[in-house]
C-alpha cells in the first residue's frame, strides 16, 4: 500500500489492518486511485448489460444492452470500442481470458446433462465438509483441501483428468466464482510471464497476499462455504487451460485467492437514485481494499 501524508496502514485487533487519517482531511479530496482489479466478475445475468471494461451499467446510460461486443465471441459486451480495445491488449492477452470464458461456459453446460444427485458427485461425496458438529481448525481445513488434491488428480502431460476424477456440479454463484478466480490467476500468469520479469517490490500478486486471508473467520461463520469452495477447485483443475494447469496443481493459490474474497473484495452496483440498488458483480482493487469499505 503506498504511503500518504493523508492516511496511515494501521493493524487492528478487530478487522485486520486498515487505513487512518492522520489529520482531518477537507470534503471532495482525492485520497487514493487503484490499479485495474487484480480479480473481478460480472455476474453472467449482466453480460450484455455491464462493460467488460470499465463496468459501466447499460441501464444507467438508459439502454437496454450494450452492443460492442469482443470479437472472440466469448460473451463479454462493452460500452464502447475503446474499452473493446482495451480489454483486448490488458485482459485478454493471448487471447486467454476468451479462451477462459468459453471453456468454463463449455464445461458447465456439459455438467448441466448429468444426472441430478448422482452419487458420484463431490457434492455428495468428495466435498461434504459442512457437518456443524465438527470443529473448524486449521488443520480441518488443511485436510479438505488434501482431500480434494487427491480425489482431483491430473495428468499435466496431456492437461487432462484422470480417470475417475469426480464431475463437480456448481450453482450459479460458484461458476461466477470460478470466473472471479480464473481472472487473478491469468493475472498472475501475465505477471510472471512478462519480459522484462516483475521486481519482487512492484508483484500485484505479491500485494495482493498481503490481504488479510479471512478464510477461518469465513468458514468458521458459514460452514457449507468450505464444500462451495472445494467445489470451485475441482472444477478449475477440469476447466484451466494447459498453460495454467500449473496454478491448480495444488489448491494453494485457489485458497489463497478464496480466502481473500471475504471482506476485501469490493460489489459493483447500479447507480439507481430509485429504489434499490442492484448488484451487478463484485471486484478485487489490492490497495482499495484497505479503506473501510461494505462488504460485498
Amino acid at each position: 500500500m503506498d504511503s500518504s501524508p493523508l492516511y496511515r496502514l494501521q493493524t487492528t485487533s478487530y478487522g485486520g489492518r486498515g487505513l487512518f487519517t492522520t489529520h482531518s482531511i477537507p470534503k471532495a479530496t482525492l485520497l487514493h486511485t487503484c490499479q485495474s482489479p487484480y480479480a473481478s466478475v460480472i455476474y453472467r445475468t449482466f453480460r450484455k448489460e455491464v462493460c467488460g471494461q470499465c463496468f459501466a451499467y447499460a441501464f444507467d446510460a438508459s439502454r437496454n444492452t450494450w452492443n460492442v461486443k469482443s470479437d472472440a465471441g466469448n460473451g463479454v459486451w462493452f460500452c464502447s470500442e475503446t474499452c473493446r480495445t482495451v480489454w483486448l491488449e490488458e485482459q485478454n492477452v493471448g487471447g486467454l481470458l476468451g479462451l477462459m470464458n468459453a471453456a468454463v461456459d463449455k464445461l458447465a453446460k456439459s455438467m448441466k446433462k448429468s444426472k441430478e444427485g448422482d452419487s458420484s458427485s463431490p457434492r455428495n461425496k468428495h466435498c461434504k465438509h459442512d457437518d456443524t458438529n465438527i470443529e473448524i481448525t486449521l488443520e480441518t481445513l488443511d485436510m479438505a483441501w488434501k482431500n480434494a488434491e487427491r480425489h482431483n488428480t491430473y495428468s499435466h502431460a496431456h492437461g487432462k483428468p484422470t480417470s475417475g476424477s469426480p464431475s463437480p456440479q456448481l450453482d450459479d454463484m460458484e461458476l461466477d466464482t470460478v470466473r472471479f478466480a480464473i481472472s487473478a490467476i491469468i493475472n498472475r500468469y501475465i505477471e510472471d510471464t512478462a519480459s522484462p520479469p516483475v521486481t519482487p517490490g512492484a508483484s500485484r500478486w505479491g500485494a495482493f497476499l498481503q490481504l488479510q486471508d479471512n478464510e477461518l473467520m469465513h468458514v468458521r461463520t458459514r460452514p457449507h462455504i468450505l464444500a462451495s469452495h472445494l467445489r470451485v477447485y475441482m472444477f478449475l483443475r477440469r476447466a484451466l487451460l494447459p498453460v495454467l494447469q500449473a496454478y491448480v496443481a495444488t489448491s494453494e493459490m485457489v485458497r489463497a485467492i478464496l480466502g481473500r474474497d471475504q471482506g476485501n473484495v469490493f460489489g459493483m452496483w447500479d447507480m439507481s437514485t430509485e429504489g434499490e440498488s442492484e448488484m451487478l458483480g463484485w471486484s478485487m482493487y489490492v490497495s482499495g481494499s484497505y479503506f473501510n469499505h461494505s462488504e460485498c
